[in-house]
């Protein structure tokens, strides 16, 4: 496994294939998600849709993905946790999460459940 530092761009932006990646979205919106309902499934597959029909996923939404797949893995006790791990750390580096970041804002506006909905359910 490559740490961070090593980590090439070509490896950080690699995602499963599209069946391994849909059953570990839903892995993870049927274990961990249920009990940690912070990110809105319809969102998520949404927001992939409409990157994979403009051939565009950006960095935050592909490091969002890559721990949903670290989260769903390790609930599967799956050996590749932490590749996903370490991918998602590696997409967002320093300028992304001390920055003023547009693109990291608006992913957490469409893909995170309000707190005020959390209260309520």
């Amino acid at each position: 496994m490559e740490s961070v530092s090593r980590m090439t761009t070509a490896e950080a932006y690699a995602l499963p294939q599209e069946k391994e990646l849909r059953s570990l979205i839903n892995q993870f919106f049927g274990s961990v998600g249920t009990v940690l309902p912070y990110v809105n499934k319809s969102a998520v597959l949404a927001e992939y849709t409409l990157a994979q029909r403009e051939k565009r996923l950006s960095r935050t939404f592909r490091a969002l993905l890559n721990i949903i797949f670290a989260f769903a893995s390790s609930s599967l006790q799956g050996w590749n946790h932490e590749v996903f791990y370490q991918r998602s750390l590696a997409l967002l580096d320093d300028r992304v999460l001390c920055g003023a970041n547009i693109e990291l804002g608006n992913s957490a506006k469409s893909m995170f459940v309000p707190v005020k909905e959390l209260r309520n359910t």
